[in-house]
């Protein structure tokens, strides 16, 4: 058994590895040195200092990391630095609880707390309060969400449900990408990569002041990635390749306000097979999924700051996407209006509220059996309004925070998301919360008008049998009861740990039932309808652990673990044998160890070590994964590193693809050098 083997030969490598690790040798993706224009280096802070790291994707205002009623990680432009990833999706691995998994070179599967698939639906991620949210399935396309890591200040993951906050579709976590304020990028910056499999990548960024009191930077990108692998060992046809040029303006005319202008547009082709179904025969083909994808951006926020105990935001964006291949053309506008007003009533209780607009119109059109929508224009319109009070209570230092979202969606009409967070600080070096909240997923436009054909099998009588999914309008939202607990502590000035359980509770989840009328196929082929019910339920819960070890001034070391368990339950009037799946297809446990090495004043060695376990339900082993980063810098201005990636095999698969029959793929070894020149 192949896979069996190389699990094997896999841990027994690792063990290896642990066992040097453990004397000393250090590896790890920690946080290092910061960049010269960047935000102030966390290595050297010590741990007290790390607890008062500002925050604000929690309660959408600025607060200190140990006052956050929420299992939350930060990982800073230092981490993303020197742990050596090249994309988003890839930074998102150093999150413990987080399920980062690579389908092919371009396709990704990634959620929080269960339920991944590469059109996981119940993880909200913003850049810059911008959603990159698509309606098409209530997902995310990975392939388009190039932000320049150089430019990031942080990431906030909230791992659990935002839907007091954040609306629809914050079900298991919320992903803030914050990018750095124009006035810490001033100056100029190229970067150029070489390597195999991230082919090449390259970033010319230049950043200056407009007066004493606005700033601006404009930056351009490309990258190529080489294409994967199939099973046997084979090239794949999933290749990428990507451009993108944006600007981003940051002024601050008075005191009281700051105002942020900025705008991205990319352009790129993403290359893949896939199985699609047409009328005339064969009614089976495999085409080249040549997808052209490109799109932009534009958003301009203000802020007004009242006083000390008050202050607004407004934002308003606009976002063009579109992906052309050969038989299926989408195209979707999003206008989004956001406002939120935070008030300090008395010294007891403060108050955020804010409502929200967003129009969406798509254009989904299809040549084959293999996707299809009807209409082929639809408007979708989501209105909302959220209030949260958070009270202070006399004496011991304990807040109770109590709020709730309306939302109006063009599906299944008006949902209301509470929550409740209790926070109890009974030292400075330790903090207590616990919380309940509801949240809910809403139906994509997919599974209320599409169609979507799988791979057909032998029927009786020499006939093909087609299995359809088909999309129907009564289908109504998931729903998420989640229970929450946590603590941190700092144990020492040098060890800190962070640990978050949870037990949720889900209903009317998305169960495929025989359904409707079959479409029309030419004889002898037929189709079997099936559409979307909200039969399926059940519970999911786990523990996430997070630890943080300043061993030296120079030697820094972080590790994280997660454990999960999902017992999915659906009605027994459903007939879906694969309502289930979702318990065997994500990772029971997930473990990672970082470290961070100043070698000298000239010298940086990081590495990442990572333990990902079997998802049975797909057929994909267990695996372990390590990084290392070698950086030098001669100058102050100039850095050189080489980076290995996946050193421990030479392939490996993460996760199988569904719904839409594309060619399955395995990770790579990989290895390239980067220079990054400051001007």
């Amino acid at each position: 058994m192949r896979g069996t083997s190389r699990r094997s030969e896999a841990r027994g490598r690792v063990r290896k590895l642990l066992a040097v690790l453990i004397a000393g040798i250090t590896m790890g993706a920690g946080v290092g040195r910061a960049e010269d224009e960047g935000p102030k280096d966390l290595t050297g802070l010590e741990l007290e200092e790390l607890m008062q790291v500002r925050i604000t994707s929690v309660a959408k205002k600025e607060q200190h990391l140990k006052e956050a009623p929420a299992a939350i990680y930060v990982l800073t432009q230092a981490d993303i630095r020197r742990s050596g990833a090249t994309n988003l999706p890839d930074v998102l691995r150093l999150v413990p609880g987080v399920q980062v998994a690579r389908i092919d070179s371009n396709k990704w599967a990634i959620t929080a707390r269960g339920f991944n698939g590469r059109f996981a639906n119940k993880l909200l991620v913003l850049i810059d309060g911008r959603s990159v949210y698509t309606p098409l399935f209530s997902g995310v396309y990975w392939d388009v969400q190039e932000v320049p890591l150089e430019d990031i200040d942080r990431i906030e993951v909230v791992r659990g449900p935002g839907g007091t906050l954040y609306g629809a579709n914050a079900v298991n976590g919320v992903i803030n990408v914050i990018t750095k304020h124009t006035r810490e990028t001033q100056g100029g910056l190229a970067t150029v990569q070489l390597g195999a499999e991230e082919r090449h990548q390259g970033l010319i960024r230049h950043g200056g002041k407009v007066d004493d009191n606005s700033w601006y930077r404009v930056y351009a990108k490309g990258a190529a990635r080489d294409n994967a692998v199939d099973g046997s060992g084979g090239p794949a046809a999933d290749g990428w390749t990507f451009s993108q040029a944006g600007f981003r303006v940051d002024g601050e005319p008075n005191r009281r306000d700051r105002v942020s202008v900025q705008g991205n547009f990319y352009d790129g082709k993403s290359l893949g097979l896939v199985n699609s179904v047409f009328v005339t025969a064969p009614l089976v083909r495999a085409t080249t999924d040549d997808r052209i994808v490109e799109g932009g951006n534009l958003s301009y926020r203000l802020e007004r700051r009242f006083g000390d105990d008050e202050d607004a935001a407004l934002q308003l964006y606009y976002d063009r996407t579109r992906r052309d291949k050969p038989s299926f053309r989408q195209a979707l506008d999003m206008v989004d209006l956001d406002f939120q007003h935070r008030k300090q009533l008395d010294g007891r209780h403060e108050l955020i509220w804010g409502a929200g607009a967003r129009l969406m119109a798509d254009e989904i059109r299809s040549e084959d059996l293999l996707i299809s929508l009807a209409p082929v224009l639809r408007d979708t319109r989501v209105f909302s309004a959220f209030v949260q009070d958070e009270y202070r209570f006399p004496g011991a230092d304990v807040r109770l925070t109590v709020g709730s979202k309306i939302e109006h969606n063009s599906y299944t009409g008006i949902e209301v998301q509470p929550n409740v967070r209790l926070l109890w600080i009974p030292e400075k070096r330790q903090s207590v919360w616990a919380a309940v909240s509801r949240a809910v997923r809403t139906p994509s436009r997919i599974e209320s008008d599409g169609r979507i054909s799988q791979r057909p099998f032998p029927g009786p009588g020499g006939a093909t049998v087609v299995p359809t999914l088909v999309g129907r309008e009564d289908y109504d939202s998931e729903e998420l009861l989640a229970r929450e607990v946590g603590w941190r502590f700092q144990a020492s000035d040098s060890v800190s740990l962070d640990l978050a359980g949870f037990y949720n509770s889900y209903r009317k989840l998305r169960t495929l039932e025989k359904f409707g009328t079959p479409p029309p196929l030419p004889a002898p082929h037929v189709a079997v309808p099936f559409a979307p019910f909200n039969l399926g339920e059940g519970d999911a819960w786990g523990l996430e652990l997070a630890c943080d070890w300043h061993a030296r001034d120079d030697l820094h070391f972080r590790s994280g673990c997660s454990w999960l368990r999902i017992d999915l339950t659906p009605d027994p009037a459903s007939r879906d044998a694969a309502a289930v799946a979702a318990e065997r297809e994500s990772p029971s446990h997930q473990l990672f160890v970082s470290s961070s090495w100043e070698v000298s004043k000239l010298l940086e060695l990081d590495g990442h070590l990572r333990y990902v376990d079997e998802l049975p339900g797909l057929g994909v082993p267990s695996y372990f994964m390590l990084d290392l980063v070698l950086a030098y810098r001669p100058r102050e201005e100039l850095e050189l590193a080489l980076v290995g990636r996946d050193l421990l095999d030479d392939r490996h698969s993460e996760f199988t693809p569904s719904l839409i029959d594309t060619q399955a793929t395995e990770v790579q070894r990989g290895l390239y050098g980067k220079v990054t020149w400051r001007f």
